[in-house]
């Protein structure tokens, strides 16, 4: 339970980070869908085109996620957890192609343990 509530604490601010980015390129693909109507005020569309870069104000520019990140690394050692997660997530893995993709980034998540 305890590693689950320090695992939330770093997955929080890169999901944010994440969602809020991703958002803005779904709500212009919305938009860009349905064409002059998806435009128009009496559509949704408009204010889910604004909406998404509202929230990367309001919830937190990329770099004030960065930090939290940071700071849940530092402060609350949620590397650990992100890592064995990670891990745990790349031993379950059956194809061979994922199996190698998997030692790959276990290589990757090993020099960024050593750092942390």
């Amino acid at each position: 339970m305890a590693q689950d509530k320090i695992l939330l604490r770093i997955l929080t601010p890169i999901l944010k980070g994440y969602i809020c980015k991703r958002a803005r390129y779904v709500a212009a693909e919305a938009m860009e869908i349905r064409g002059g109507n998806g435009y128009i005020e009496d559509w949704v569309n408009p204010n889910l085109v604004r909406d998404p870069h509202l929230d990367s104000i309001w919830k937190g520019t990329t770099n004030v996620m960065v930090l939290d990140v940071l700071r849940a690394l530092v402060k609350d050692l949620a590397g650990e957890a992100f890592l064995h997660d990670i891990d745990a997530c790349l031993s379950n893995q059956k194809d061979p192609l994922a199996q190698k993709m998997a030692q790959w980034l276990r290589g990757s998540a090993s020099r960024v343990h050593v750092q942390i």
